[in-house]
């Protein structure tokens, strides 16, 4: 059976004095002389983990929807919107920042394809002041009026899979088809020539991030499934191997873990040794925490641009390393080789002659 002979704990801090950002950091540990005995094996057990939640729940990777339209004009038009990215507290607070976003855009929309309207307003339900468990279904309404004939005659809200999660906030269809113009992921209707109704399908959460994922790159024996890096690959099975060390819950402001069993999140490695270990916070989809994929600035919204290298976004993490004896080595047993006899001894011995008889 495997046997732990040497436990001990390594105190990570992203902070400072770690190559790396501290979302995303590598530790040099080849100096601690982590070294494997043959039949050995490392076990790596997340301890404890800990963070602020310096992000809001509304953010690049959530934020972002597109208008296509047709008017009097007879021409298509397509616009990207998107929400101002900041905290919330309820979902009517989600609602009032998506009905922001439209006036701006839908009015953008409607001059492009022929309308003369100059002013658009909006109205919206939930309030701001409803809660989660209050009655109600939890779906959004949004009446935007404009001051003169929209002229529309198509008026399709699309929120697509690659732009991120917009439909998850508002109970929307996801669109997987970039170059669709036809379908809307809200339902949409024209009560008269000067408004618009866009309405949700299901009900509405108000953030579309449960998990913080801490990733590794250590070889790693664990898997998930292809959605947990849709944003990075485009995997056709269902199963792949898993960089995921472990996920830690969200929180309204830490993002915290702690064992229960010690055993919740486990990588063993067959390395011979270890020299390094990178770990990197990634969304449920593979993505930078508040940025969209590819997306380098380490900005989560304001003016700065630098939260995870020189501001305040960062974690600490205790894990702790075990030198596991997985079996016990057999190595060949055989006797030494003799020493060869000389030619002259080899053959059928000699037979002695009986002594002669006296005389």
């Amino acid at each position: 059976m495997a046997e732990v002979i040497n436990s001990f704990n390594i105190f990570i801090d992203s902070q400072q004095g770690l190559s790396g950002k501290g979302d995303d950091v590598t530790v040099q540990v080849g100096s601690a002389g982590l070294v494997l005995e043959d039949g050995q094996i490392f076990r790596i057990n997340v301890e404890q983990f800990n963070m602020y939640r310096d992000f809001f729940n509304i953010h690049g990777n959530n934020a972002l929807f597109r208008i296509s339209s047709t008017g009097a004009s007879l021409s298509d038009d397509q616009r990207i919107g998107e929400l101002a990215h900041q905290n919330t507290k309820t979902i009517g607070d989600n609602v009032s920042l998506f009905k922001d976003a439209l006036c701006v855009t839908a009015l953008a929309s409607a001059q492009a394809v022929g309308s003369t309207a100059t002013t658009c307003t909006g109205t919206f339900t939930p309030a701001t002041t409803v809660l989660m468990d209050d009655p109600g279904t939890r779906q959004f309404s949004i009446t935007l009026t404009f001051d003169a004939a929209h002229t529309f005659t198509k008026f399709c809200v699309q929120s697509f899979v690659a732009d991120g999660d917009h439909y998850l906030l508002f109970g929307g269809n996801k669109i997987t088809n970039s170059a669709d113009t036809t379908t809307s992921s809200y339902a949409v209707t024209f009560p008269s020539t000067t408004t618009v109704l866009i309405k949700g399908y299901y009900t509405c959460q108000r953030s579309t991030d449960a998990f913080v994922y801490v990733r590794c790159d250590l070889p790693n024996n664990g898997i998930e499934t292809s959605s947990f890096s849709s944003a990075t690959s485009n995997f056709t099975s269902q199963i792949t191997a898993s960089d995921i060390l472990c996920r830690v819950p969200i929180d309204y402001e830490y993002c915290y873990f702690s064992t229960n069993t010690g055993n919740e999140f486990v990588l063993n490695l067959s390395n011979r040794n270890i020299n390094t270990m990178r770990f990197y916070l990634r969304d449920s989809k593979d993505r930078p925490l508040g940025r969209r994929s590819g997306n380098t600035s380490s900005d989560f919204s304001g003016a700065g641009t630098a939260q995870n290298t020189l501001g305040n976004l960062n974690f600490t993490m205790i894990l702790r390393i075990e030198q596991v004896q997985k079996y016990v080595p057999k190595y060949l047993n055989a006797p030494l080789p003799q020493k060869p006899i000389p030619a002259r001894l080899e053959g059928t011995p000699l037979v002695t002659l009986p002594a002669p008889r006296p005389m």
